[in-house]
C-alpha cells in the first residue's frame, strides 16, 4: 500500500498491513490489488490461525528450510544429479527466497538443511519442498500438475511445496535433455517473492537491476494463506528468459532432424534424402540451413527415418546424430521440414498437387506423412509421432480424411498479434476445426512474431498486449501440453511487451491491462506511468 504524503510504500500479505505509529500519529494509505498484476491462483481454505510476523523493524524472525543435503545426493539414470540441468528445485527455491528477502529487507535470512539443530533457533520457517511441516499439513506434491506448487501459512510458518523432477516419470532420454525441468518447488518459491515481496524482474537475463523491482521492506505480516497455481502449458519457450517460461514434457515437434547431421549419417544418400528440383539442383548443404530441403517425394527418406530411430533405441539414445536436447524418448518421435519455402516439382509430387493451387503442397506433405507414420505404427507401437503443418502445407489436404492415429499434428498459424483481425480468426478456426478432425489428439500449435527483422519493431513491442487475448480465443481446441511459441530474437529486449507474454504462456486468464499498469508505474513513477497508461 502506498502512504500517502510520505513517499513510501508497506507490503500487505494475507490481507495484513503493519506499520509503525507514534502516539496520535495518522497514516492515510492508497491500496491496489497488488496480485491484479501477476497471474490469478487459486485460492484454498487455510489452517493457519494467527498472522505470522516474518519481518519486523527490517529483521528476519526466520529459516527458510529445506531437505538440502537429500536433494544433493540424489542420483538419477547414469549417475546424474539435479543440479546438472538445474533440477535441483529446493536449493534454487530457497536461494532465491534468501536473495529477495536480502534485497528487500537488507537482511538475508539463514537457509538451513531440515534436519540442521540451528532450525530450533528460529521461531518461523519458511519450509520449501518436501518436509516434515508440509507432510504434516498433507501436502502431496504429486496431486500437483507439473511445475505447480502450493503455498500454505501454518502455526509455525509457510509451506512451499511444488511438483518437482523427481516427482515426475521422466525417462532417460528426458534426464540427459539440458531444456527439460520440472521445478515447483523453484516457481513456488518465485511467485511468493512476487505476491508477499513485490518484487518484479521485467527484463530476460538482467544484470545491472535497471528493470528489476526491489521494494524496500521493513515489516511483512502474513495473515492465513493458501494458495496454489501451475502452468498451463508445459511446454512454453526457454525458461533462460523468464522464470514463468519453462519445458517439462518430451512431446514436441520442431524441424528435425538437422540437415547438417542427418547429411553426415547418411553420405551415399543424398540424392535420395535432399530434394532435386526440376533444374538438377540438389537442396543439400553442409554449410546453410536454408540451402537444404529434404525429399518428402521419396519413400527412401521415411525408410531412413525408421532406420535411424531403430538404431537410436538400440544405442540407447548414445552416440546418436539427434544429440541431447530435443530427441525421440520413450513415448514421443518427430519430424518436420526445413525452415524453408519449395514448391516440389518432380514426378513423384505431381499427382497430389491441384492444378488449381499448384504453389500448395500439403497432399505431397500429407501422402509422405501418412507413410512415415503407417512404417512408425508398425515398428514402434504406442509411439506419438508429431508432425508439423507449415508455410505451403499448412492447411488440411484433399486427398486424404484421415490420419493414422498416431500423429498429433504441429500447427504452424500465426502471430497473436492477429488475434483482432475477423479474417485471421476465422482461417485460424478453420484450420484448426479440419486438422481436428483428421487427428486422435488436439492440435498443438506453434506461434510467431509477425516480424523476425530487427526493424519489425512495431510487431515485435505489440505482441505481448494480444498473447493472452489469442491463447483464451484457442482454448479447449489446442493440446494443453506443449505450445511453441516463437518470438523474434529482439523481442526479448522489449520487457513491456514480452514480459506480459511470459505472463500469458503461464496463464492465459492473466489481466494484461493490469500488467501494463503496474509495469508502467514501477518503471516511470506514479506521473509518467499514468500518462504511458492513459
Amino acid at each position: 500500500a502506498e502512504v500517502l504524503r510520505e513517499n513510501r510504500t508497506v507490503a500487505i500479505s494475507g490481507g495484513a498491513l503493519t506499520d509503525d505509529f507514534e502516539p496520535l500519529a495518522v497514516h492515510i494509505y492508497r491500496f491496489r490489488d497488488e496480485w491484479r498484476a501477476l497471474p490469478p491462483v487459486e485460492r484454498l481454505s487455510s489452517d493457519g490461525r494467527k498472522a505470522l510476523s516474518l519481518v519486523r523493524d527490517g529483521r528476519c524472525n526466520f529459516a527458510i528450510v529445506g531437505r538440502l543435503k537429500a536433494e544433493a545426493a540424489f542420483r538419477g539414470p547414469e549417475d546424474r544429479t539435479l543440479a546438472k540441468f538445474g533440477r535441483d528445485a529446493v536449493r534454487r527455491g530457497t536461494a532465491h527466497l534468501a536473495r529477495m528477502f536480502g534485497e528487500t529487507t537488507g537482511q538475508t535470512p539463514p537457509v538451513l538443511d531440515e534436519n540442521d539443530p540451528k532450525v530450533k533457533k528460529y521461531p518461523l520457517v519458511i519450509a520449501v519442498g518436501r518436509t516434515r511441516w508440509s507432510e504434516k499439513l498433507g501436502m502431496n506434491p504429486r496431486d500437483l500438475p507439473p511445475e505447480g506448487f502450493e503455498v500454505r501459512t501454518f502455526d509455525r510458518g509457510v509451506c512451499i511445496v511444488g511438483r518437482d523432477w523427481t516427482d515426475g516419470d521422466y525417462d532417460i532420454f528426458c534426464w540427459r535433455s539440458a531444456r527439460m525441468s520440472c521445478n515447483g518447488s523453484e516457481f513456488g518459491c518465485r511467485d511468493f517473492a512476487e505476491r508477499q515481496l513485490g518484487v518484479r524482474d521485467y527484463a530476460p537475463q538482467e544484470k545491472d537491476g535497471l528493470w528489476s523491482v526491489r521494494p524496500k521492506v521493513a515489516n511483512l505480516t502474513l495473515g492465513p494463506v493458501a494458495y496454489r497455481d501451475h502452468p498451463r502449458f508445459r511446454m512454453r519457450d526457454n525458461a533462460a528468459y523468464n522464470w514463468r517460461l519453462g519445458v517439462s514434457t518430451d512431446i514436441f515437434c520442431t524441424e528435425a532432424p538437422s540437415p547438417f547431421a542427418f547429411a553426415k549419417a547418411h553420405p551415399d544418400r543424398l540424392g535420395d534424402l535432399f530434394y532435386r528440383d526440376g533444374e538438377g539442383t540438389l537442396w543439400q548443404s553442409d554449410t546453410t540451413y536454408g540451402q537444404n530441403y529434404f525429399d518428402v517425394t521419396n519413400p527412401k527418406l521415411a525408410e531412413t527415418l525408421i532406420d535411424d530411430w531403430k538404431d537410436f533405441y538400440a544405442r540407447n539414445g548414445t552416440g546418436s546424430y539427434w544429440g541431447e536436447c530435443w530427441v525421440p524418448t520413450s513415448r514421443n518421435l518427430f519430424f518436420g521440414q526445413v525452415d524453408a519455402y519449395r514448391v516440389l516439382d518432380n514426378d513423384r509430387a505431381r499427382p497430389y498437387i491441384d492444378p488449381a493451387d499448384p504453389r500448395n503442397m500439403s497432399d505431397v506433405y500429407t501422402a509422405f506423412h501418412v507413410d512415415l507414420a503407417k512404417r512408425a505404427a508398425r515398428a514402434f507401437p504406442g509411439k506419438r509421432l508429431c508432425l508439423m503443418a507449415y508455410m505451403n502445407f499448412l492447411k488440411p489436404p484433399r486427398l486424404f480424411d484421415r490420419m493414422p492415429d498416431n500423429v498429433q499434428m504441429l500447427v504452424c498459424c500465426g502471430s497473436p498479434l492477429f488475434v483482432e483481425s475477423p479474417e485471421y480468426v476465422k482461417t485460424l478456426d478453420e484450420t484448426l476445426k479440419a486438422w481436428t478432425e483428421m487427428t486422435r489428439f488436439k492440435p498443438a500449435l506453434y506461434t510467431y512474431d509477425a516480424g523476425f527483422a530487427s526493424d519489425a519493431v512495431l510487431v515485435q513491442t505489440l505482441r505481448g498486449y494480444y498473447e493472452g487475448a489469442f491463447l483464451r480465443s484457442v482454448a479447449g481446441r489446442i493440446d494443453d501440453e506443449f505450445i511453441f511459441p516463437c518470438h523474434a530474437p529482439d523481442t526479448k529486449r522489449y520487457s513491456w511487451s514480452f514480459y506480459p507474454s511470459c505472463l500469458s504462456l503461464w496463464n492465459p486468464e492473466t489481466d494484461t491491462e493490469a500488467v501494463l499498469e503496474e509495469y508502467f508505474r514501477l518503471m516511470f513513477g506514479e506521473k509518467a506511468g499514468a500518462r504511458l497508461n492513459a
